[in-house]
């Protein structure tokens, strides 16, 4: 028979065991902390090779007209008075001369020509749109395509030229010389500015295109 003392002793193995689980029933343990995935540094990019960024035209500053713009990379300069005279459709006298400049792309000879004259006291861009029509149209100095006939414009639109109101002119030679030009005209201080482009007919929309670049790039200095 147990005595007294083994049976209190075995009370209090089992209540000490009966708390522990309840204790671990009432107080739930907090999960694991899960850990997070780790992701690899991204890779360092390879260095590249950089192509040199080319200009798209040359830079030209005109003292004797008072103009700046950029031309095409490549193409010849003539700027001295007298020079290539033939080009010039706005000169009757052939005296002042033009600056022109000429390139030979995809076997198509190209000339861009740009001139100022003085024009009379309180003539307007639309009168001088007027007396550059009729000087081209008239032939002198070969006007636009290079002959005595000329059409009239094909078309006429209004643009800005160096942040002024300007005028570009179409035109269609005929097609004995089958060129086609291009007349951008604005009036600056008093003067009667005019930048043409001629070249073989075929490829108008994309020489308007350039020829609009051109421009865009084309600020008055005086």
């Amino acid at each position: 028979m147990m005595s007294n003392r083994s049976i209190h002793v075995s009370l209090m193995v089992m209540l000490s065991a009966i708390l522990l689980a309840f204790s671990a029933c009432a107080s739930p343990q907090a999960p694991a902390a899960t850990a997070e995935p780790t992701l690899p540094p991204p890779a360092s990019p390879e260095p590249t090779a950089t192509e040199p960024t080319q200009s798209a035209g040359q830079a030209f500053t005109s003292e004797r007209f008072g103009y700046s713009f950029e031309f095409p990379a490549g193409w010849l300069v003539r700027d001295k008075p007298g020079e290539w005279p033939d080009f010039d459709p706005l000169d009757p006298n052939r005296t002042a001369g033009i600056d022109i400049f000429a390139g030979y792309v995809d076997n198509r000879n190209l000339a861009l020509g740009v001139g100022a004259r003085d024009l009379p006291e309180g003539e307007t861009l639309a009168s001088w749109v007027e007396t550059a029509k009729s000087l081209i149209k008239a032939g002198v100095s070969k006007g636009v395509c290079y002959e005595g006939i000329e059409n009239d414009p094909v078309s006429e639109e209004q643009i800005t030229l160096g942040g002024e109101a300007a005028v570009l002119l179409q035109y269609e030679c005929p097609a004995s010389h089958d060129s086609f030009g291009l007349v951008a005209l604005s009036v600056y201080n008093q003067k009667g500015y005019w930048l043409t482009w001629i070249a073989p007919q075929g490829n108008a929309e994309a020489d308007k295109a350039e020829f609009t670049q051109i421009l865009s790039t084309f600020s008055f200095t005086k």
